[in-house]
Formats: C-alpha cells, sequence, structure tokens
C-alpha cells in the first residue's frame, strides 16, 4: 500500500463552469452526473507531489462523447506548469467524464467516440482525491 491517501492526482474543474459552458447545447446527462469534474492525471499513483497541489492549469475541451453507460468530453492541456505537464503527457486519451449510467464507469469515457464541439477553456486545479472521499488541493505543507 502506498504512503499517501490518494486514489488518484488529477486536474479538477468546476461543475458549475463545466454546467454553465455545456447549458443550451442539448447535452443530456446520464443516472450520475460526476460530483468532483477532473482530468485524470494519475489513478493509484506510486508518489504524490503534494507540493503541487493548488497549481493552476487551463484545459481546452475540443470534443464531446456519450453513449449509454458514459458520457465526457475530451480535451487538452492548454496551460500549465511544467511539473504539471509532465504528468500530463502520460494521459493517452484526455477526457473528463461527466456522468455516467448506473452500470457506466468513469473510466470507460476515454473509450467514447468523441466529436467536434467549439473549443472552449477551463480553470482547473491540480489536487488529489482522497480514500476518505474529498478533494484536496491544499497537499500537506506542514
Amino acid at each position: 500500500m502506498s504512503s499517501h491517501p490518494y486514489n488518484y492526482i488529477a486536474l479538477f474543474v468546476s461543475r458549475h463552469e463545466l454546467d454553465a459552458r455545456l447549458r443550451g447545447l442539448g447535452y443530456e446527462r446520464l443516472a450520475k452526473p460526476i460530483e468532483h469534474t477532473h482530468m485524470t492525471l494519475a489513478y493509484r499513483p506510486d508518489e504524490v507531489d503534494t507540493a503541487l497541489f493548488g497549481e493552476q492549469a487551463e484545459l481546452e475541451a475540443l470534443g464531446y462523447g456519450r453513449d449509454e453507460n458514459n458520457e465526457g468530453l475530451l480535451v487538452r492541456l492548454a496551460s500549465a506548469s511544467e511539473r504539471v505537464r509532465a504528468l500530463a503527457d502520460g494521459v493517452k486519451t484526455p477526457h473528463i467524464t461527466l456522468s455516467v449510467s448506473g452500470d457506466g464507469r468513469p473510466v470507460d469515457t476515454a473509450r467514447l467516440d468523441f466529436g467536434p464541439i467549439t473549443p472552449f477553456t477551463l480553470h482547473a486545479v491540480f489536487g488529489g482525491w482522497h480514500r476518505d472521499g474529498f478533494v484536496d488541493d491544499t497537499g500537506d505543507r506542514a
């Protein structure tokens, strides 16, 4: 078991900002909207550099996809520090899961067929999803 409490590290975006950007575009959410929307950088990482927590970045949404189990956005990292960019470079299909069905798994969003959309930028913050069920973007700065 790792020595840190994080299931994954990610660039978290505001669900409110996402909803405002997508409102009026006719997108229909599946049964379970994702509360803490994010682009995963590493799942079950061996190490977590909490000094990066709170760093700001920008993501550009480029595509939208939906099937019976997953709904999401294809994104690219528009701006970030070199250290965050290095983590993002390892992500094969950068995406944000918006919602899943009762049987859907967020990890499967990467397999969607994303259609092009009018690109838009989202503000993101580097942080970690804690095993106890909360987002930490402050890290252990003791």
